[in-house]
């Protein structure tokens, strides 16, 4: 699938909406996780080409939520524009 500027960008400003949205949220409302990359340990194990496979990068990461597997789809490093 080729990159699209406009869905990225869709993507990113809904991303926003939802993460400014969320400090509206009380401190009594209770946390539920939809789903997460990666686990919260300062870690890069547990994805792709860890921790030092970067000369095998070859291109941008696609994760699909409920197919994808952290280790084997998406990459620890994901690098700039050159």
């Amino acid at each position: 699938m080729p990159f699209n500027p406009r869905r990225a960008a869709a993507f990113l400003g809904l991303l926003a909406a939802i993460i400014s949205d969320a400090g509206a949220c009380t401190a009594q409302t209770a946390t539920r996780v939809l789903w997460n990359l990666g686990a919260r340990n300062n870690s890069d194990r547990e994805f792709a080409l860890a921790p030092g496979g970067y000369q095998k990068y070859r291109a941008d990461g696609v994760y699909v939520v409920g197919r994808s597997s952290d280790y084997s789809t998406w990459p620890y490093v994901q690098p700039g524009p050159q």
